[in-house]
């Protein structure tokens, strides 16, 4: 882990939050994949306080299920995923 985030968790790590640890998650859509890009993959990096999974399907990323509850609820009020991490200050 960076110090400045990389809370993403691998297949491995989301498996194990879910079935095991049966942690609460929250899950958003990811509406348009193309604009799902590396920047945004970097400033979710950056700014989640909170572990993330993307998951995909075939290589495109269908939504981001979020482990820490703010995180989820001032997504999900965004919107707009891009719009929250443009405003988002942890």
């Amino acid at each position: 882990m960076r110090k400045n985030g990389g809370m993403r968790l691998t297949s491995t790590g989301f498996d194990t939050f879910v079935k095991k640890l049966e942690l609460e998650h929250y899950s958003y859509p990811i509406d348009n994949p193309m604009l799902f890009n590396h920047e945004t993959i970097l400033d979710l990096d950056r700014k989640m306080q909170m572990p993330y999974y993307i998951h995909a399907a075939k290589g495109v990323p269908k939504r981001i299920v979020f482990f820490g509850s703010k995180e989820a609820v001032m997504v999900n009020l965004y919107g707009n995923l891009q719009q929250f991490l443009d405003n988002y200050r942890p």
